[in-house]
């Protein structure tokens, strides 16, 4: 496995709800109940046309890992309001997982048509040029530069940039990145790949 194949590993399974009202971060050992999910879903079903509700009802149906009925969810909800950045966002992640590549860059794109100061999903985005078929490795780079314009230390950036460059064979700019990516953690997993 490559650094880019451990991003998206990761990307899996960091689909996740951001943190909730009583300020547990996502992924915590924080995991709702049965009943604050069906309280949640119920709200979404009885309240069809709020977006919000819609949301709230997805990103607990990620957190038990159930992606399509939160796909149905995000994408309601973006369907509600468009220009909703969480919606988008969501569902852009949601097509990573799902290595729908092109999907999940239409969706990132929304996103950032509404929020472009967002440095993960702008990294996002490139990684899913670097992830198609046929590879768009320059529009990746383009991403992760544009990504790392916000961010200067988004590891996960900085990892799919060097990887990136190596690909294109820019050695003296992939020096300089991972001389950054060293002092962002020096135990990254290019580190620990055979260059």
């Amino acid at each position: 496995r490559n650094a880019i194949d451990e991003a998206v590993t990761e990307k899996s399974e960091a689909v996740t709800a951001p943190a909730d009202p009583n300020n547990q971060p996502a992924g915590s050992d924080n995991v709702p109940t049965l009943e604050q999910v069906q309280e949640k879903i119920d709200r979404a079903k009885a309240n069809p046309k709020d977006a919000d509700a819609q949301i709230q009802a997805a990103h607990l149906y990620v957190e038990i890992e159930r992606f399509d009925d939160a796909l149905e969810l995000y994408q309601k909800a973006a369907e509600l309001e468009p220009e909703n950045f969480e919606a988008n966002a969501n569902i852009g992640k949601i097509f990573l997982t799902k290595r729908d590549y092109e999907k999940a860059g239409e969706y990132y794109e929304k996103a950032l048509s509404v929020n472009d100061k967002n440095a993960g999903i702008r990294s996002d985005l490139g990684l899913t040029y670097y992830l198609r078929t046929p590879r768009n490795t320059e529009r990746a780079v383009k991403e992760y530069r544009a990504a790392l314009e916000l961010d200067p230390e988004h590891e996960s950036t900085l990892q799919n940039l060097s990887v990136a460059l190596k690909d294109l064979g820019q050695e003296a700019e992939r020096t300089k990145i991972l001389d950054r990516l060293k002092k962002v953690n020096p135990d990254n997993i290019v580190f620990k790949e055979p260059s």
